[in-house]
C-alpha cells in the first residue's frame, strides 16, 4: 500500500471531526488534500515504524509551521483510492489503546550547513 502525506490547510478539531467534516471550514469528505509532501509503501497488516522520505515540499511545510503557529497540519491518504477490499489503515487514539501503541510523528530537522543560529 502506498500512503501519501499531504499538507492540510485547515485546523483540526479532534472531538468534532468526522469523515464528512474533518476540520472547521473543510467541507470535503475525507479532507481537502493540500500539497503532496512525501509518500511511502508499507504493509498495513503489520505494526511497524514507517519512515517517509525527505522532500523539498516536506521541509518547506515544517519550516512554515515553525515560523507560523508551530503546528504541522498533515493529512494522509492512500495513493490509489479505487478498488475493493481492505482499502484503509487504522490509527488508534487514546480511547482505544495505550500511549505506547498510538502513532507518533517524529520530524528530524537540521539547519543547513553555514546557517547561523542565535539563542536568546
Amino acid at each position: 500500500m502506498t500512503i501519501n502525506v499531504y499538507e492540510y490547510e485547515y485546523d483540526f478539531a479532534e472531538t468534532n471531526a468526522t469523515w464528512n467534516a474533518p476540520g472547521p471550514g473543510d467541507g470535503t469528505a475525507g479532507g481537502a488534500l493540500g500539497t503532496l509532501l512525501t509518500s511511502t509503501n508499507f504493509n498495513p497488516t503489520v505494526s511497524t515504524n514507517i519512515t517517509f522520505s525527505n522532500s523539498v515540499a516536506f521541509r518547506r511545510a515544517v519550516s512554515h509551521a515553525v515560523d507560523a503557529d508551530g503546528v504541522l497540519r498533515l493529512i494522509l491518504a492512500r495513493a490509489d483510492a479505487g478498488g475493493s477490499g481492505n482499502r484503509y489503515v487504522r490509527f488508534d487514539d487514546e480511547t482505544v489503546t495505550s500511549a505506547s501503541n498510538r502513532p507518533k510523528l517524529l520530524v528530524t530537522h537540521h539547519l543547513p550547513l553555514g546557517s547561523v543560529f542565535f539563542v536568546h
